[in-house]
């Protein structure tokens, strides 16, 4: 997903330019911030952990976002469903083996 700041600048998740979810993919999604050493289903680990050029990766898809009910399924979230704008959403929403 492709974040765009707030006209103050600021990047929560709340916000977005023009104030509604405008959703964009890359895929595939790279990651080198490889949280746990074991990636989940949805990542594939390449060249190894925390290792010089080593990262995680994901396919992700136009149909994991639903625009009607501004909910996500991506691996981003490791599968879980993500609503734009849920004031409960937190971290630990998606990353639950932090």
């Amino acid at each position: 997903m492709l974040w765009v700041s707030a006209p103050d600048g600021t990047v929560d998740g709340a916000h977005n330019v023009n104030g509604a979810a405008n959703v964009a993919f890359i895929s595939p999604m790279r990651s080198k911030a490889q949280l746990v050493n074991t990636p989940t289903p949805t990542w594939t680990r390449n060249v190894g952990y925390k290792v010089a050029g080593g990262y995680d990766s994901a396919t992700l898809n136009a149909a994991d976002w639903n625009n009607g009910t501004k909910t996500c399924v991506t691996a981003c979230h490791n599968s879980e469903p993500v609503t734009w704008g849920d004031p409960n959403v937190t971290c630990y929403s998606c990353h639950k083996g932090l």
